[in-house]
């Protein structure tokens, strides 16, 4: 049997922007606030929204879809959230993981041809990874209508471009934590991609 052992990796939220620093306290608001600042990081994050070239990320593959989905990603992700029974917590690690995978592929331009599935996988992951109980790859595989050897396939996938490395310390937690908060909260701007 063998055993991985997941190194820390202290990462900046950059998906947040900078202005957010270590420490910082603040409560962790509602789920439906975090659902709204997470579909407008991802939304910054997609270069062209028209767009399905990969250009020099064919590591993302897997993630693309045929034609841009017909639901919009705000929608995706509430309906991910509720119907999964995400916490708080499990939405900042799926937000760490999609920050890892962009700052380890920085040229790589993400678009609505890709989000969709790389939050999902990214959700899946932090749902497995926080709780060993909770829903697996079938369940999330029947809640989006894919194959269950397609939802396999794309854990696989975004395991291996995060090198496996799910382990989040408490401290990038309660950073990334305290930057979606105070980004959630009334007159705050989400910031573009840095």
């Amino acid at each position: 049997m063998s055993s991985l052992v997941c190194a820390p990796v202290e990462l900046e939220p950059t998906l947040l922007g900078s202005k957010c620093r270590p420490g910082e306290k603040q409560g962790f608001g509602e789920c439906g606030s975090a659902v709204n600042v997470i579909s407008e990081v991802l939304r910054s994050l997609c270069g062209g929204e028209d767009s399905g070239e990969l250009g020099d990320g064919e590591w993302l593959r897997d993630f693309t879809s045929d034609s841009e989905p017909s639901f919009g990603l705000n929608s995706f992700i509430s309906f991910l959230v509720k119907r999964a029974g995400c916490p708080f917590s499990v939405l900042v690690v799926a937000l760490i993981y999609l920050d890892r995978l962009k700052q380890s592929n920085p040229s790589t331009t993400l678009s609505m041809f890709t989000i969709h599935r790389l939050f999902l996988t990214a959700l899946l992951l932090a749902c497995k990874f926080l709780d060993d109980r909770g829903h697996g790859n079938l369940f999330f595989a029947q809640m989006v209508n894919c194959s269950i050897e397609e939802m396999n396939q794309l854990e696989r996938a975004m395991l291996a471009k995060l090198s496996f490395n799910l382990f989040v310390s408490d401290e990038t937690f309660a950073t990334y934590a305290s930057c979606l908060v105070s980004e959630s909260l009334p007159g705050s701007v989400v910031p573009m991609f840095i």
